[in-house]
């Protein structure tokens, strides 16, 4: 037996997926719930047990709610089904479309995640320049200083560590100093390994998605025993903060999570953004890394890390008392 809920805006249109499904699906399937409005859908499922019976979300959402993703995530064997997403990818058949979904779904909960390295962390963060690049590089250059690192650069749409810390592009594995080697590809076992994974991307449709850049992205936050989310100060990316708070919630990363509240100024704006972003987080690890122009324009000319440049700055003083709680 197959449960139905519906979230639909045009009931008319509403009628006529029911009536399609029931005749796809016959005697497989029945409607549960039909929510109006998406407080409706809410309370329906806050007080709807956890169970075993496969049930489907049929909705319209262009973005589903964070609220309704909650409930999604608190319970695997509900499957939504976008009619959006079906009238793109050109489908008319209702029934087929949320019959290949929930094969989707079977295939994504059998795929086994990688297990944990203890040597491995992964950086990411919010788009739009975050700074997940220089973190990672910095922190690298920190910890090298005491151990040996191996600093991967998976980032999908630039591979340029190496170049800005005075190495040559297009290199698989480039020894930059005694213990800090960059490499392309593949992890080391002798060393603590940092990767680069690039900027946060929709984790709800990376899960199932089984291409190598969105199976790459989410196999590295998998294997990692420590995550660093990178912030910069924009109100536009507490909404990617919320959906990579959603992926811890509901365990589909075990690592343990830092946040970095990157390129923080003296400004009222940005100190009130702060604020909600460490209200947010609660009892997550948190760090505020102060914006320092000059010191990173002179690092970067130089080819080197903040360590290298301006050791006493606020921003690598803030970069190294990240980088020695990660090695505790």
């Amino acid at each position: 037996m197959i449960g139905i809920i519906t979230a639909l805006n045009d009931a008319d249109l509403e009628d006529k997926l029911i009536s399609q499904i029931i005749i796809g699906l016959e005697a497989d399937a029945k409607i549960d719930f039909r929510a109006v409005n998406e407080w409706e859908l809410f309370n329906y499922l806050e007080s709807l047990d956890k169970s075993e019976v496969r049930t489907v979300l049929v909705h319209d959402f262009l973005e589903i709610p964070i609220s309704i993703r909650k409930q999604l995530n608190q319970r695997p064997n509900l499957i939504p089904v976008s009619v959006n997403e079906m009238k793109i990818s050109g489908e008319t058949n209702l029934s087929k479309y949320i019959a290949r979904t929930m094969q989707r779904s079977d295939l994504s909960e059998r795929v086994q995640a990688p297990q944990i390295r203890d040597n491995l962390i992964a950086i990411t963060g919010t788009t739009g320049g975050s700074g997940v690049t220089t973190i990672a590089l910095n922190l690298a250059i920190e910890i090298s200083k005491s151990q040996e690192v191996h600093l991967i650069d998976s980032h999908p749409t630039r591979k340029d560590i190496a170049f800005l810390l005075g190495g040559k592009r297009d290199r698989e594995s480039t020894k930059l100093r005694t213990s800090l080697t960059v490499s392309n590809t593949a992890l080391s076992n002798s060393a603590v390994n940092i990767v680069d994974i690039g900027s946060i991307i929709n984790l709800k449709s990376a899960i199932s998605d089984r291409r190598k850049p969105a199976r790459d992205y989410v196999e590295s936050l998998q294997s990692a025993y420590s995550i660093v989310f990178v912030m910069q100060p924009d109100n536009n990316h507490m909404f990617e903060l919320e959906n990579f708070i959603d992926a811890l919630e509901s365990k589909t990363f075990s690592g343990k999570p830092i946040f970095l509240f990157n390129k923080l100024s003296n400004s009222g704006r940005e100190r009130s953004i702060f604020k909600r972003f460490k209200a947010r987080l609660g009892d997550f690890e948190t760090f505020a890394i102060p914006y320092d122009r000059t010191s990173l324009d002179k690092a970067k000319g130089q080819y080197c890390a903040l360590g290298d440049i301006t050791p006493r700055s606020k921003m690598r003083k803030a970069l190294n008392e990240v980088a020695q709680r990660l090695i505790e």
